[in-house]
């Protein structure tokens, strides 16, 4: 398994630790406890962000621009 996997859980645990700010950490490396949470966070979120954004990009590159979605969705490739 990739490190992509851990990607999406990043994103939801600190989301969660942003709905409860009293259950963060007071001092996470000599730093405020939210700071990195607030890091890991917005980091995580571009990572997914660029994700989607070159996956769709990829996906319209085909001979016609939906020809790719079109495959994704029936399976079947037009040749």
């Amino acid at each position: 398994m990739g490190d992509h996997v851990l990607v999406m859980p990043t994103v939801l645990v600190t989301g969660i630790v942003y709905l409860w700010p009293d259950q963060a950490p007071s001092d996470v490396f000599g730093l405020d406890g939210l700071f990195p949470v607030a890091i890991l966070h917005y980091l995580a979120g571009r990572v997914i962000f660029l994700f989607m954004c070159a996956h769709i990009y990829l996906g319209t590159c085909g001979d016609k621009v939906s020809s790719h979605f079109k495959m994704m969705i029936t399976g079947c490739h037009e040749h």
